[in-house]
């Protein structure tokens, strides 16, 4: 069993503690309040920043239950075991109410209760908070200079020193990367301002976990790189530290990174033995945004990365999963760093007060471990700061993640979804309402909220009926639902067989592509939320990972391609023509095969944000590498090249417009591109290419070491 069935088996064991129920609950809270004493202080060790400040409050909380259980807003009906009516018609499955706890007391209590009445294999943790130190060395106003002891080179390698002339390009002509809402800003690897590239680079083979993290920048002007510099972020993290996303906002470079810790406690039993487990930290930190960036400030919480959004009204919203300690460590002595989540500023941290603890009104039956989402707001609307603005806790697990200018949308789950809808207003968080769906999400654009209601694609997966012969049977649904969650309208019973891989809302139209053996497109008409009617249906071979309004009348597919028997043979661009939704069409496609040269594979498969789609530039880009056998590269004959492809739409064709290529090194190879005027830049982390949009010819390339 790998670690993935290994984690849903645990997860949906069902245990229903006497321990816990209501009657139980407050005579255990009167045995064990007088002796517990609870203090506010941790008492870890830290590293601080330099310059630390006094201490500013950014988090919020949930909780960590198993497969079916989920977290409540708002006053629900009683909990059913269907997803369906008296009619046989979908609906969404309301869940319980929660409630503040009083007291750590309290807090601790309701974990003993899980704990005595589990049967646990195996636990996860979140991490001993350490805020990474200084950076380089200090300035004289108290900042870090990033850029103490770093390398810088040029394009030729050859180290250079001084301050660039401004080069100033047309303002806004430069690609930024791509929000599934508008206003409604994601993270990434790459941002340009048109004059400064950043980029993150996590380098594996220097460490044989989680790599170690550089951020890569160049100036840049008319497809030349001016000077390029790499600087080391991962010098003073951790040893599973590493940036993972990050923001060009308002004068700031803001990057979002994790560390790891693998802690032990023991767990009692004749013979004593120890438990041990990973614990997680999640941390922002703010820089200027110059060639040599220098720290700002820091924020820290407790918990697993999971995803944050800037909203069009200046504030970052941000979402982690924060496990609580593992339960078997707890007992009379613990103190409350142990089960309580910890978060602060520029290395100053405390306790989450007990009262912004929320725990469910009533348990779910189907109990596992308890663990937090947290999510918290910071203020960017001042150029060159950031403030703490609220703070909430709410329970339940973190998976996809969707936002629009005013809701956070948390699901999580496997054969059925729980849904979180959080208003966003303001910075202030407002959680609002839950609820559970059957079936399973793909990603955040499976989800769109629209003209007040909330639309979500699910596939469910269902198995044949005791004494039959075992058939694993799929479907899938489109759910509309209201502000409330409650189910305003569904249809179902398309994509027989197969599961979702894409989906595209564009206003009360939706672009959904399932796959088995074939691609089918189908397209529905949600104008009635209560009766959605399925438009069209188009098969191809292959099928889409991703879709991007293109233009006008046209819908971009990019995905696998397959043979007739769902054999998956290289990567494809397909265009759609969707002006009329009643008649869907495929007006272009490209392939690109492995063939007999090896096999072939892109990061965009995966990853939406390695594609460049620029309809302004008529203009999309393609990560591409190939495994490649040829007997003059070694004994084992094996090597990646790895490219990045342009084309443009013309006349209802692609057109391969040119590509730039390098052998890749071990996790190295062009995964992110930039378009600023009109050339274009590709980057990976031991190198960057310019290249004229014109032909594609290279221009200039800088080496990072």
């Amino acid at each position: 069993m790998n670690k993935h069935d290994e984690l849903r088996d645990y997860l949906t064991r069902e245990s229903v503690p006497e321990q816990i129920s209501p009657d139980n609950m407050q005579s255990m809270l009167e045995e064990k309040a007088p002796a517990r004493k609870r203090s506010r202080t941790i008492h870890r060790t830290l590293r601080f920043t330099a310059g630390a400040a006094a201490c500013a409050v950014l988090c919020t909380f949930g909780v960590h239950y198993a497969h079916e259980s989920g977290i409540g807003f708002r006053e629900a009906a009683p909990r059913s075991n269907s997803f369906t009516d008296e009619n046989g018609k979908p609906v969404s499955r309301p869940t319980s109410t929660l409630r503040a706890v009083r007291d750590y007391d309290e807090l601790y209590n309701h974990l003993a209760s899980i704990r005595d009445s589990g049967d646990f294999n195996f636990l996860f943790t979140d991490a001993e908070m350490v805020i990474p130190g200084a950076i380089g060395g200090a300035m004289d106003d108290g900042a870090v200079d990033l850029y103490a002891g770093a390398q810088i080179y040029n394009g030729s390698s050859t180290i250079t020193t001084g301050v660039i002339e401004e080069e100033k390009s047309p303002s806004g002509n430069f690609s930024q990367t791509y929000s599934q809402e508008e206003g409604v800003l994601e993270a990434d690897l790459v941002q340009t301002d048109g004059n400064l590239i950043y980029y993150l680079y996590t380098d594996y083979s220097k460490s044989s976990t989680h790599g170690h993290t550089f951020l890569n920048t160049a100036a840049v002007s008319d497809g030349r790189f001016l000077s390029s510099h790499r600087i080391d972020l991962s010098a003073n993290l951790e040893n599973f530290g590493r940036m993972q996303e990050m923001y060009l906002y308002n004068g700031m470079l803001i990057v979002i990174g994790s560390t790891s810790s693998y802690m032990t406690y023991p767990a009692g039993g004749e013979p004593a033995v120890s438990i041990g487990g990973y614990e997680n930290t999640t941390y922002v930190h703010f820089f200027t945004a110059e060639e040599f960036p220098k720290h700002i400030g820091s924020y820290a919480q407790e918990g697993t990365y999971t995803d944050v959004r800037i909203t069009a009204d200046g504030f970052l919203y941000l979402v982690t999963n924060d496990s609580s300690e593992m339960l078997y460590a707890l007992d009379e002595t613990a103190e409350p760093e142990q089960f309580v989540p910890t978060y602060g500023m520029d290395g100053c941290i405390e306790l989450l007060p007990a009262e912004d603890i929320l725990i469910p009104q009533t348990l779910p039956e189907d109990i596992a471990q308890l663990s937090y989402i947290v999510t918290g707001s910071l203020d960017l609307r001042t150029e060159g700061s950031f403030t703490h603005c609220d703070t909430k806790a709410v329970t339940g697990l973190a998976g996809n993640v969707y936002c629009s200018d005013s809701n956070l949308y948390v699901t999580w789950g496997w054969d059925n979804t729980q849904i979180h809808r959080i208003a966003l207003e303001g910075g202030a968080i407002t959680p609002m309402a839950s609820a559970e769906v059957k079936g399973r999400v793909n990603d955040q654009f499976s989800m769109s909220e629209y003209d007040g209601y909330f639309r979500i694609a699910a596939s469910t997966e269902d198995w044949s009926e005791p004494n039959a012969p075992i058939e694993d049977i799929r479907n899938n649904y489109l759910y509309v639902m209201d502000m409330e969650l409650n189910m305003v309208g569904s249809i179902g019973d398309f994509g027989i067989g197969e599961t979702i891989r894409s989906a595209n809302f564009a206003g009360s139209t939706a672009y959904i592509v399932t796959y088995e053996q074939t691609d089918p497109l189908y397209s529905f008409d949600l104008s009635n939320p209560a009766a959605p009617v399925m438009l069209d249906e188009y098969k191809i071979l292959g099928y889409s990972t991703y879709m991007q309004q293109w233009d006008e009348g046209l819908l971009l597919g990019f995905g696998a391609n397959a043979d007739e028997e769902g054999v998956e043979d290289g990567v494809k661009l397909v265009m759609f023509d969707n002006a009329d939704p009643t008649n869907l069409d495929e007006v272009g496609i490209h392939i690109l095969s492995g063939g007999e040269s090896g096999y072939i594979w892109s990061e965009a498969m995966h990853e939406r944000k390695a594609l460049l789609i620029a309809p302004e530039k008529n203009l999309i880009g393609v990560p591409v590498s190939r495994d490649v056998y040829r007997e003059d590269y070694g004994p084992e004959g094996n090597t990646c090249q790895t490219s990045y492809q342009f084309f443009s739409y013309e006349n209802g064709q692609f057109i391969h417009k040119g590509e730039l290529t390098k052998n890749a090194g071990f996790f190295d190879y062009f995964n992110r591109a930039v378009y600023i005027g009109d050339y274009v830049y590709v980057l990976s982390g031991s190198d960057f290419a310019a290249a004229a949009i014109d032909g594609i010819t290279e221009t200039d390339r800088a080496a990072f070491h």
